[in-house]
């Protein structure tokens, strides 16, 4: 046994790589912004589909442009996920700024 070192010190291949803790974080980081995403996603898509629905209850001839209606179907979830992840930033940056002052 060496002098003054301990079996952790004395091995340096058990030791784990610089910036483990790093990358776990990053990966549980990425996983929760994902599964986030999905959740908005999942709410953004159940609101627009009922809107629509309401928008032809009203105007039935509209919804004969299927064109537009898959549009609007597959485009709006992903500009409200946009513009809640910017609102989100906005919210956030201001209340860190506020904190440091």
């Amino acid at each position: 046994m060496s002098r003054g070192r301990s079996p952790a010190v004395a091995r340096p291949s058990q030791q784990r790589p610089p910036g483990f803790f790093s990358l776990v974080m990053l990966a549980l980081s990425v996983t929760f912004m994902a599964a986030i995403t999905s959740v908005m996603l999942f709410l953004n898509g159940s609101l627009t589909l009922f809107a629509l629905h309401w928008i032809v209850d009203d105007h039935p001839e509209w919804a004969e442009r299927r064109s537009i209606f898959q549009f609007v179907l597959f485009t709006v979830p992903l500009l409200l996920v946009v513009a809640e992840w910017f609102a989100w930033d906005l919210l956030r940056g201001s209340l860190t700024r506020e904190n440091r002052q």
